[in-house]
């Protein structure tokens, strides 16, 4: 959706065996106008427990793209629905709830090496990750102050 110009974030802690936040509501106005809500939480109670996946749902103008519990990835386009599983490799050595993060990490090292064999940038940088920094920073500071905060 392009770079984030404008956040505004909730954080609380529901469960206090937590010393920090633990729960996290964030509204991103984005510079090519899209918004995004990102919903986080460590303390949601739901069974079963999709832990460590990642919930999405895109809404745009041609229809609706989710990537639900399971790895059941819908998409819904001109009065069609179509439902794939895009569930991620497991290695012997990976193990469940962890398989996305240990295939994810396997991705992410074969294509730095690509990038190093092919002398190319790679997708992400250490700028990107700066960028992503600023935003928890920013996201810090909206919560304090209770209002959005510019962040480009």
């Amino acid at each position: 959706f392009g770079e984030v110009r404008r956040l505004y974030a909730e954080i609380q802690r529901v469960n206090p065996r937590f010393k920090g936040e633990d729960v996290a509501t964030l509204l991103l106005r984005h510079v090519d106008g899209a918004t995004s809500i990102v919903d986080l939480s460590v303390s949601t109670q739901a069974t079963p427990d999709p832990f460590a996946q990642t919930l999405v749902r895109i809404e745009g103008t041609r229809g609706t793209l989710e990537l639900a519990q399971d790895y059941r990835l819908t998409v819904m386009a001109d009065g069609r629905r179509e439902t794939r599983d895009v569930s991620p490799r497991a290695y012997p050595w990976s193990q469940a709830p962890w398989d996305l993060v240990q295939d994810s990490v396997v991705a992410v090292q074969r294509h730095w090496v690509e990038c190093l064999r092919e002398a190319r940038s790679p997708s992400t940088s250490g700028a990107d990750n700066l960028r992503s920094l600023a935003l928890t920073f920013a996201a810090y500071e909206s919560a304090e102050r209770g209002c959005p905060v510019i962040t480009g």
